[in-house]
Protein backbone atom coordinates (compact mmCIF):
# COMPACT_ATOMS: atom_id res chain seq x y z
CA UNK A 1 0.00 0.00 0.00
CA UNK A 2 1.34 3.71 -0.74
CA UNK A 3 -0.52 5.15 1.98
CA UNK A 4 1.00 4.72 5.65
CA UNK A 5 -0.30 3.61 8.82
CA UNK A 6 -0.06 7.32 9.51
CA UNK A 7 -1.66 8.92 6.61
CA UNK A 8 -4.39 6.47 7.69
CA UNK A 9 -5.48 8.21 10.81
CA UNK A 10 -8.47 10.45 10.35
CA UNK A 11 -8.11 14.16 10.42
CA UNK A 12 -9.32 15.17 13.58
CA UNK A 13 -6.56 12.32 15.41
CA UNK A 14 -3.81 13.34 13.39
CA UNK A 15 -4.20 16.66 14.85
CA UNK A 16 -4.42 15.56 18.37
CA UNK A 17 -1.54 13.73 17.34
CA UNK A 18 0.32 16.66 16.42
CA UNK A 19 -0.47 18.77 19.27
CA UNK A 20 3.02 20.25 21.31
CA UNK A 21 3.35 18.72 25.08
CA UNK A 22 2.36 21.65 26.87
CA UNK A 23 -0.75 21.28 24.80
CA UNK A 24 -1.26 17.49 26.49
CA UNK A 25 -0.22 18.62 29.92
CA UNK A 26 -3.24 20.79 29.62
CA UNK A 27 -5.30 18.53 28.76
CA UNK A 28 -4.08 16.02 31.10
CA UNK A 29 -5.17 18.48 34.24
CA UNK A 30 -8.33 19.31 33.22
CA UNK A 31 -8.87 15.33 33.05
CA UNK A 32 -7.55 15.08 36.14
CA UNK A 33 -9.64 17.92 37.63
CA UNK A 34 -12.91 16.51 36.04
CA UNK A 35 -12.04 13.19 37.48
CA UNK A 36 -11.46 14.36 41.21
CA UNK A 37 -14.57 16.57 40.96
CA UNK A 38 -16.80 13.38 40.68
CA UNK A 39 -15.67 11.90 43.60
CA UNK A 40 -14.88 14.75 46.13
CA UNK A 41 -18.37 14.84 47.60
CA UNK A 42 -18.12 11.27 48.08
CA UNK A 43 -14.56 11.66 49.96
CA UNK A 44 -15.97 13.95 52.20
CA UNK A 45 -12.43 15.65 53.07
CA UNK A 46 -12.15 18.15 56.06
CA UNK A 47 -11.53 21.52 55.31
CA UNK A 48 -7.50 22.30 55.01
CA UNK A 49 -5.36 25.84 55.40
CA UNK A 50 -3.22 23.66 52.82
CA UNK A 51 -3.90 23.51 49.38
CA UNK A 52 -2.38 22.91 45.43
CA UNK A 53 -4.49 25.00 42.51
CA UNK A 54 -3.54 23.59 39.05
CA UNK A 55 -4.45 25.98 36.13
CA UNK A 56 -4.45 26.97 32.78
CA UNK A 57 -3.06 30.84 31.23
CA UNK A 58 -3.31 33.07 28.04
CA UNK A 59 -1.18 35.70 28.21
CA UNK A 60 -1.46 38.85 26.04
CA UNK A 61 1.34 41.07 25.82
CA UNK A 62 0.85 44.88 25.82
CA UNK A 63 3.18 47.40 24.43
CA UNK A 64 6.02 45.35 23.94
CA UNK A 65 9.59 47.25 22.91
CA UNK A 66 12.89 46.40 21.48
CA UNK A 67 15.79 48.36 22.48
CA UNK A 68 18.78 48.41 19.59
CA UNK A 69 22.07 49.62 19.77
CA UNK A 70 21.57 52.59 17.55
CA UNK A 71 19.76 53.93 20.40
CA UNK A 72 16.55 53.68 18.75
CA UNK A 73 14.28 50.97 18.94
CA UNK A 74 11.13 49.43 17.62
CA UNK A 75 7.76 48.40 19.29
CA UNK A 76 6.53 44.97 17.88
CA UNK A 77 3.50 42.13 18.11
CA UNK A 78 3.86 39.31 20.33
CA UNK A 79 1.41 36.69 19.68
CA UNK A 80 -0.95 35.13 22.80
CA UNK A 81 0.42 32.55 24.42
CA UNK A 82 -1.34 29.46 26.29
CA UNK A 83 0.64 27.91 29.55
CA UNK A 84 -0.10 25.75 32.45
CA UNK A 85 0.88 26.49 36.38
CA UNK A 86 0.75 25.16 39.79
CA UNK A 87 0.59 26.92 43.13
CA UNK A 88 1.21 25.54 46.57
CA UNK A 89 -0.99 27.55 49.24
CA UNK A 90 -1.76 28.14 52.85
CA UNK A 91 -3.98 30.18 54.47
CA UNK A 92 -2.49 31.59 57.96
CA UNK A 93 -6.00 33.50 58.61
CA UNK A 94 -9.55 32.41 57.17
CA UNK A 95 -9.26 35.21 54.77
CA UNK A 96 -5.88 35.51 53.56
CA UNK A 97 -3.81 32.89 51.34
CA UNK A 98 -0.08 32.94 50.60
CA UNK A 99 0.89 31.06 47.46
CA UNK A 100 3.99 29.82 45.95
CA UNK A 101 4.24 28.49 42.08
CA UNK A 102 5.82 27.67 38.88
CA UNK A 103 3.91 28.94 36.13
CA UNK A 104 4.92 27.70 31.90
CA UNK A 105 3.86 30.85 29.69
CA UNK A 106 3.90 29.34 26.53
CA UNK A 107 5.66 30.11 23.24
CA UNK A 108 4.45 32.92 21.20
CA UNK A 109 5.75 34.42 17.81
CA UNK A 110 7.26 37.58 17.84
CA UNK A 111 6.74 39.48 14.47
CA UNK A 112 6.22 43.33 13.01
CA UNK A 113 9.47 44.69 15.07
CA UNK A 114 10.45 46.88 12.25
CA UNK A 115 13.46 49.58 11.71
CA UNK A 116 14.82 51.92 9.33
CA UNK A 117 18.06 53.72 10.43
CA UNK A 118 21.43 55.52 8.17
CA UNK A 119 24.26 53.71 8.38
CA UNK A 120 27.84 54.94 7.15
CA UNK A 121 29.42 53.87 4.11
CA UNK A 122 32.11 54.70 2.55
CA UNK A 123 31.91 58.40 3.35
CA UNK A 124 28.11 58.12 2.88
CA UNK A 125 24.88 57.22 4.66
CA UNK A 126 22.65 54.79 3.11
CA UNK A 127 18.91 53.83 4.52
CA UNK A 128 18.23 50.63 5.98
CA UNK A 129 15.05 48.66 6.47
CA UNK A 130 15.15 45.71 9.23
CA UNK A 131 12.99 42.97 10.22
CA UNK A 132 13.01 41.04 13.42
CA UNK A 133 11.27 37.90 13.67
CA UNK A 134 11.44 35.08 15.83
CA UNK A 135 10.05 33.40 19.51
CA UNK A 136 9.26 34.18 23.32
CA UNK A 137 9.23 32.09 26.03
CA UNK A 138 9.15 32.20 29.50
CA UNK A 139 9.11 30.27 33.09
CA UNK A 140 8.03 31.89 36.23
CA UNK A 141 8.53 31.02 39.66
CA UNK A 142 6.69 33.60 42.29
CA UNK A 143 4.96 34.15 45.19
CA UNK A 144 1.44 36.32 45.85
CA UNK A 145 -0.60 37.47 48.77
CA UNK A 146 -4.31 37.25 48.19
CA UNK A 147 -7.01 38.49 50.35
CA UNK A 148 -10.54 36.77 50.08
CA UNK A 149 -13.89 39.24 50.38
CA UNK A 150 -15.64 37.55 52.14
CA UNK A 151 -17.93 40.23 52.98
CA UNK A 152 -18.73 39.99 49.13
CA UNK A 153 -20.00 36.50 49.06
CA UNK A 154 -22.62 35.67 46.80
CA UNK A 155 -24.33 32.25 46.03
CA UNK A 156 -25.04 31.32 50.05
CA UNK A 157 -20.56 32.48 50.16
CA UNK A 158 -19.98 29.89 47.37
CA UNK A 159 -19.27 32.62 45.01
CA UNK A 160 -16.30 34.79 46.60
CA UNK A 161 -14.12 37.46 45.37
CA UNK A 162 -10.52 38.06 45.81
CA UNK A 163 -7.67 40.76 45.32
CA UNK A 164 -4.00 40.52 45.50
CA UNK A 165 -0.44 40.05 44.04
CA UNK A 166 2.87 39.28 43.89
CA UNK A 167 6.47 38.93 42.39
CA UNK A 168 8.35 36.91 40.20
CA UNK A 169 11.30 36.03 39.19
CA UNK A 170 11.31 34.99 35.04
CA UNK A 171 13.49 32.82 32.87
CA UNK A 172 12.64 34.50 29.58
CA UNK A 173 14.20 33.21 26.08
CA UNK A 174 13.94 35.14 22.75
CA UNK A 175 15.14 33.51 19.81
CA UNK A 176 15.08 35.79 16.62
CA UNK A 177 15.43 36.13 13.03
CA UNK A 178 17.20 39.74 11.43
CA UNK A 179 16.65 40.22 7.78
CA UNK A 180 17.07 43.07 5.80
CA UNK A 181 13.73 44.30 3.21
CA UNK A 182 15.77 46.73 1.04
CA UNK A 183 18.79 46.40 -1.42
CA UNK A 184 21.56 47.57 0.58
CA UNK A 185 25.36 47.02 0.03
CA UNK A 186 26.45 43.39 1.15
CA UNK A 187 28.97 44.82 3.62
CA UNK A 188 26.09 45.94 5.78
CA UNK A 189 24.26 42.77 5.26
CA UNK A 190 26.06 40.88 7.90
CA UNK A 191 22.72 39.88 10.06
CA UNK A 192 22.85 36.88 12.12
CA UNK A 193 20.47 35.27 14.65
CA UNK A 194 19.40 35.73 18.80
CA UNK A 195 19.19 32.96 21.09
CA UNK A 196 19.63 34.02 24.88
CA UNK A 197 18.49 33.65 28.00
CA UNK A 198 17.81 36.31 30.70
CA UNK A 199 16.18 36.17 34.64
CA UNK A 200 14.21 39.13 35.50
CA UNK A 201 12.47 40.54 38.36
CA UNK A 202 8.88 41.14 38.45
CA UNK A 203 5.48 41.86 40.00
CA UNK A 204 1.72 41.17 39.48
CA UNK A 205 -1.78 42.21 40.61
CA UNK A 206 -4.94 41.06 40.00
CA UNK A 207 -8.23 39.61 41.14
CA UNK A 208 -10.72 37.37 40.39
CA UNK A 209 -13.43 35.42 41.99
CA UNK A 210 -13.35 31.06 43.09
CA UNK A 211 -16.36 29.29 43.10
CA UNK A 212 -17.04 26.69 45.84
CA UNK A 213 -18.10 23.46 44.38
CA UNK A 214 -17.40 21.85 48.13
CA UNK A 215 -15.10 22.15 50.76
CA UNK A 216 -12.12 20.42 49.21
CA UNK A 217 -12.43 21.77 45.34
CA UNK A 218 -12.62 25.26 44.78
CA UNK A 219 -12.57 26.77 40.62
CA UNK A 220 -10.86 29.97 40.32
CA UNK A 221 -11.64 32.53 37.27
CA UNK A 222 -8.65 35.22 37.57
CA UNK A 223 -7.05 38.27 35.77
CA UNK A 224 -3.41 39.02 36.10
CA UNK A 225 -1.35 42.12 35.00
CA UNK A 226 2.30 41.48 35.07
CA UNK A 227 5.71 43.40 34.61
CA UNK A 228 9.09 43.35 35.05
CA UNK A 229 12.08 44.47 34.12
CA UNK A 230 13.63 44.71 30.55
CA UNK A 231 15.34 41.74 29.56
CA UNK A 232 19.04 42.01 28.27
CA UNK A 233 20.50 40.09 25.73
CA UNK A 234 23.64 38.86 24.33
CA UNK A 235 23.47 38.79 20.76
CA UNK A 236 25.36 36.02 18.49
CA UNK A 237 25.57 39.00 14.93
CA UNK A 238 28.95 39.40 13.99
CA UNK A 239 30.51 42.54 15.11
CA UNK A 240 30.42 44.04 11.61
CA UNK A 241 26.87 44.60 12.00
CA UNK A 242 24.72 47.69 11.89
CA UNK A 243 22.23 46.91 14.47
CA UNK A 244 21.60 44.59 17.28
CA UNK A 245 18.55 43.56 19.33
CA UNK A 246 20.33 44.82 23.01
CA UNK A 247 17.20 44.25 25.05
CA UNK A 248 13.09 43.29 25.26
CA UNK A 249 10.89 45.04 27.65
CA UNK A 250 6.87 43.19 27.58
CA UNK A 251 4.07 44.06 30.03
CA UNK A 252 1.53 41.07 29.99
CA UNK A 253 -2.35 40.81 30.76
CA UNK A 254 -3.19 37.22 32.05
CA UNK A 255 -5.97 35.72 32.13
CA UNK A 256 -6.39 32.26 34.72
CA UNK A 257 -8.77 29.56 35.24
CA UNK A 258 -7.74 26.88 37.59
CA UNK A 259 -8.80 24.58 40.58
CA UNK A 260 -7.80 24.68 44.01
CA UNK A 261 -7.61 21.39 46.31
CA UNK A 262 -7.77 21.39 49.71
CA UNK A 263 -5.82 18.59 51.64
Amino acid sequence: MKDTLFQQVPTPYLYALKKSGADWLGIIIVAFVFFLSGYTPAMAWEKSDVYVNVRGNLSSFQDSFFALNTGKGTRTKIDTAYGVGIDLGYMPFENVRVEGGLTYQGESDIYQATHSHLAPYQGEEVEVIGEVFGTLSQLSFHGNLWYDINQAALMDGRLVPYIGGGFSASRVNVALHHVYTNDIPAELSDWGTLDDTDWVWGYMLGGGLFYAVSESVKVDLGYRFQDQRTAEFDTAIPQGSVVKVASLKTHSAVVVLGVRIHF
